[in-house]
């Protein structure tokens, strides 16, 4: 008798071994730069045992043990072999996000700040864990502060631009005023000066003195106040986003530049511009439509179009291709089934012929203007 007894303890005891081991994490399918509660939830899982209704749980911490993210599902059934369990498709019953820095950057970004934390995933069946996968997760997001507009030499035609920037540090959370009014010690401050005629952003910013600057910021916009210095029409300028701590400064974006001006012309619907051979073409107002003029000494040739922005990056999907003949010629591009175009940004469209020659013309789309 003591005998059975003792054999039913044995197989009691090594019961939870056995259901721990059920399913088991082959292979996470989140991206580290799309970090949302249902992504988060996307694995490769092996269930060695049948069918399981389970629930699960997803956490992740930091390096000091602190909770960004807790995940609980609803119940949801496992067949047994390999399954792909997809986010979309399962409930979440609660999201609960942390309250240190970094978490309500994840958050707000779907991102973790440059570090290494640790992801787990749990599995659970009627109160009993069946499962758990842990492994690290190392961000590699800079945390310098990166612009968004004006882009880098983007002419601006308004007096007060709002300039736009991000943020990759969630320490841009722990700048509230302090009680009795201060500001900590680390904080953002926008810079900004006007650009001599040889002077690059960078060599700007180190070298002139600030036509503005704004501290303790804690958002990630400025507009240029209707009260500081006038912009002058043509001159150029350079912005900056700093990091700062104690007057000294930790970490930069870039600097980039712009330049005011509102002497451009407005194209009317039925204008056409006359393109001159390997000459840049002043900059105009466009809307839907990019009309040109341009003249072939060939019998016939062959343009190629392209689109660029103002970091020389191609922006359509590829070249256009149009036929002409010798003699003036006249046609239209409709930018909108070109490429995806900003209103109010400003792009350079080169057109060459089959002799290589270009013809440029810069614009700013403005539909419906």
């Amino acid at each position: 008798m003591r005998k059975k007894i003792l054999f039913c303890i044995c197989i009691f005891c090594s019961l939870p071994f056995f259901v721990r081991a059920q399913i088991q994490v082959n292979l996470p399918r989140f991206s580290i730069y799309d970090l949302t509660p249902q992504s988060l939830c996307e694995l490769n899982i092996i269930n060695t045992a049948g069918p399981l209704t389970v629930s699960m749980e997803v956490t992740i911490v930091n390096f000091q043990n602190d909770r960004l993210i807790q995940i609980i599902t609803n119940p949801f059934t496992v067949s047994s072999g390999i399954s792909n369990l997809q986010g979309s498709s399962i409930g979440l019953a609660s999201v609960n996000f942390g309250n240190v820095p970094s978490a309500t950057y994840l958050n707000l970004n779907r991102l973790l700040p440059a570090g290494s934390y640790t992801y787990c995933a749990r599995f659970f069946q009627a109160g009993l864990q069946v499962g758990e996968y842990c492994d690290q997760l190392n961000s590699d997001v800079s945390n310098t502060p990166f612009l968004l507009s004006p882009e880098d030499k983007e002419v601006v035609i308004s007096t007060n631009p709002v300039f736009v920037w991000n943020f990759n540090d969630a320490g841009m959370f722990n700048l509230p005023t302090i009680a009795d009014g201060s500001f900590p010690s680390d904080q953002y401050r926008f810079y900004l000066v006007e650009l001599a005629t040889n002077y690059t952003p960078q060599e700007g910013i180190q070298s002139n003195l600030p036509l503005f600057i704004k501290n303790n910021l804690r958002t990630n916009t400025v507009q240029y106040p209707a009260d500081a210095p006038l912009l002058q029409l043509g001159h150029r300028y350079a912005w900056q986003i700093q990091k700062v701590s104690a007057g000294q400064i930790l970490t930069t974006s870039e600097a980039w530049e712009f330049r005011y001006d509102t002497l451009m012309t407005k194209i009317a619907p039925l204008d056409y511009i006359v393109l001159k051979r390997n000459t840049v073409n002043d900059e105009h107002f466009v809307q839907k439509n990019l009309r040109v003029c341009y003249k072939e000494e060939l019998d016939s040739a062959q343009l190629r179009i392209a689109f660029y922005n103002t970091k020389g990056q191609l922006i359509s999907d590829g070249l256009l291709f149009k036929n002409v003949l010798k003699g003036s010629n006249c046609f239209e591009i409709d930018l909108e089934d070109v490429a995806h175009f900003k209103v109010r940004k400003s792009y350079l469209c080169v057109i060459r012929n089959s002799k290589g020659e270009a013809f440029q013309i810069r614009f700013i789309y403005k539909p419906n203007e």
